[in-house]
């Protein structure tokens, strides 16, 4: 009804304009009125009663929070979270005790839901301020856009705010559901938004998410309905986020790429296809060794002339992983550790350089820990599904077979250094 009481300013009360344009509405339609969200019931005056007596014997509540409507309009309860693009952008969810955190803001709805939400403000500027500076729209404009693009700076970096408000918010991984008009029109942006959060966007098809959450919600108030949440919003398609190997990487990852000045990994399941072999030793002991790929040691190589470090951090001890180490010229080889955490703090101080500036690849679960402390986490394509989500990238690669390559090749070009050495090869 925005629309409407711009076009009929009767009143000075704007809020006031809407409920008339309501009001005309439902009452040439007939309907009988349970409930209007947008005004508390003592601030309803003898004037306003006079005025809609269509809405005689309906309940009266105050507005609720901005962004609390579209939250439930499109079902963000039960641990889901929402994303909202429009004159408020927020990331949020209702949940059903109060929550607080860095850059949060909690609200209470009623009692028994709270909208816990963080503000992206300039998401819906950057939308608009692209409109406006393109020919054609935007969704045509994003299709075609070449990598780096000075005009979507901005709408990758609200996108990248999306992604600090997603993480301050979420435990685990929780469904995300988009809303908003840019979104419906361009789906592109919410393509573009996925990617630069690393997270899957489900987009709801609700027009006016808003306007349905506050019906619901009243709804329910009044007991004409039992639970809002068991009505469930209409959905579209879903926007997975480009990382995997076979797909370029995402502008936020390969620049953090660039920055990168150590590789880590493990051994097992990423040097080695994860098959021990154990062979009679010299001294009649039993030996354990394990089969390596070419293509990864001469790709390490290559790593060490530009000066990326690199090394292995594994659970098992095997004289093969001193020897391949030797090889391919690593710097740091650490055997034997299952707590591989106490390890990385013990390279990064030996070395000096810092974990944001270190990427890691491991296929197993003891990795994990070691992979949301860096800045990139690679699995190969036979990791356990826990550490494929876990991971910024996933290669197509197996680890024996190319992952290890395949990594550092794509470091390599965030370097700047690939032509380099297609060039030394002759190659064009």
């Amino acid at each position: 009804m925005e629309g409407y009481a711009a076009q009929l300013p009767r009143r000075a009360d704007a809020a006031a304009d809407c409920l008339d344009e309501m009001h005309r509405l439902v009452h040439a339609a007939g309907f009988r009125i349970g409930a209007v969200v947008g005004r508390a019931e003592s601030e309803v005056t003898a004037e306003d009663r006079k005025f809609w007596p269509a809405f005689e014997g309906a309940s009266w509540f105050p507005a609720l929070p901005e962004g609390a409507g579209a939250m439930l309009g499109i079902g963000c309860a039960g641990g889901k979270l929402g994303l909202l693009i429009g004159d408020a952008s927020i990331v949020g969810t209702v949940a059903r005790s109060p929550l607080t955190g860095d850059g949060l803001t909690c609200v209470p709805l009623d009692e028994k839901r709270w909208l816990v939400s963080g503000a992206v403000p300039e998401a819906g500027s950057a939308y608009a301020d692209l409109k406006h500076s393109i020919k054609g729209t935007v969704e045509e404009y994003i299709e075609k856009a070449a990598a780096g693009d000075p005009k979507l700076e901005a709408l990758d970096a609200a996108g990248r705010h999306f992604r600090e408000v997603y993480e301050r918010l979420s435990a685990g991984e929780p469904q995300v559901i988009a809303c908003g008009a840019p979104l419906l029109k361009a789906p592109a942006l919410a393509q573009r938004i996925a990617d630069a959060m690393g997270v899957s966007l489900t987009l709801s098809t609700e027009v006016e998410p808003a306007p349905r959450g506050a019906a619901l919600w009243a709804l329910e108030r009044i007991g004409a309905i039992e639970n809002l949440d068991a009505l469930p919003a209409s959905m579209g398609a879903e926007f997975t986020p480009v990382l995997p190997g076979k797909y370029k990487m995402n502008p936020e990852l390969m620049a953090r790429a660039a920055r990168i000045r150590m590789l880590l990994m493990d051994v097992d399941g990423v040097l080695t296809n994860a098959k021990l072999y154990n062979v009679p030793g010299p001294d009649g002991t039993v030996w354990e060794t394990k089969g390596f790929d070419a293509q990864d040691g001469i790709a390490l190589q290559w790593m060490s002339w530009y000066g990326i470090e690199t090394g292995v951090i594994s659970g098992r001890i095997s004289p093969a992983v001193e020897e391949r180490a030797r090889q391919v010229k690593m710097t740091h080889v650490y055997q034997g550790h299952i707590e591989k955490v106490p390890i990385l703090e013990q390279i990064c101080e030996k070395s000096g350089i810092p974990a944001d500036a270190i990427a890691y690849i491991g296929d197993d679960l003891t990795d994990v820990v070691v992979m949301r402390r860096v800045s990139l986490g690679f699995a190969p394509a036979n990791a356990r599904p826990e550490v494929k989500k876990a991971a910024h990238f996933v290669t197509t690669a197996a680890g024996g077979s190319g992952a290890v390559r395949e990594v550092c090749e794509l470091l390599l070009q965030a370097h700047g250094k690939w032509a380099e050495i297609l060039k030394k090869y002759e190659i064009e």
